[in-house]
C-alpha cells in the first residue's frame, strides 16, 4: 500500500489525462485491496454481511442469513478458508423439479495454528447464523495439523 500512495502523490502534480485515468484505477483497484485485507482480518464487513468478534478463546462470526434456514446454509474450511456457502433452492417448471443453485455467501481466512478447526461450531436460530472459531492455546499450536477440507454441521 505504501507503493501505491507514493506513486498517487508523484502521479497527483500532473495534468496529463492518461496519468488522471491512470490513478482512478489505482485508487479504485486499493480500495478493493483495503476491503479484502479487512475481510481477511476479520474487523467489520462494510457491505454488512457479517460482524466477527475477536474475543480471548475464540472468534465469533455473526452473519445476518434472513429468509433462510438452516438446510440452505453450508459452512466449511477448505484450506484455511472459512467458507459460508448457501444452497438456493428452486422449482423448475411443471414437474416441480428442483434444482440447487450453490453460491459462497462469505469467505474469511483463517491463519494456521491458531485455531481449533476440527471444533468449530456453527448455529442457525431466528434467520441468524453464529459461527464459533476455538483458538488455540499457544502451547497447543504446534500440536494443531493443517488441513485441506472440514465439513462444519450447522445446528
Amino acid at each position: 500500500m505504501k507503493y501505491i500512495d507514493q506513486l498517487l502523490e508523484k502521479l497527483g502534480g500532473e495534468k496529463n489525462e492518461i496519468y488522471v485515468g491512470m490513478i482512478d484505477m489505482i485508487r479504485q483497484y486499493r480500495e478493493k485491496m483495503d476491503h479484502l485485507i479487512q475481510l481477511q482480518r476479520g474487523d467489520y464487513n462494510k457491505s454488512g454481511n457479517y460482524i466477527k468478534d475477536d474475543a480471548d478463546d475464540a472468534v465469533h462470526i455473526r452473519l445476518d442469513m434472513i429468509g433462510l434456514n438452516k438446510e440452505d446454509v453450508k459452512v466449511s474450511v477448505e484450506k484455511n478458508m472459512l467458507i459460508v456457502k448457501v444452497e438456493e433452492r428452486k422449482e423448475a417448471g411443471d414437474d416441480k423439479k428442483r434444482m440447487n443453485n450453490s453460491r459462497e455467501y462469505v469467505k474469511l481466512y483463517l491463519e494456521t495454528g491458531f485455531f481449533k478447526m476440527d471444533e468449530i461450531k456453527a448455529e442457525m436460530k431466528n434467520n441468524v447464523l453464529r459461527v464459533v472459531i476455538p483458538k488455540l492455546k499457544e502451547e497447543e499450536r504446534k500440536e494443531e495439523e493443517e488441513k485441506d477440507f472440514i465439513q462444519v454441521k450447522v445446528d
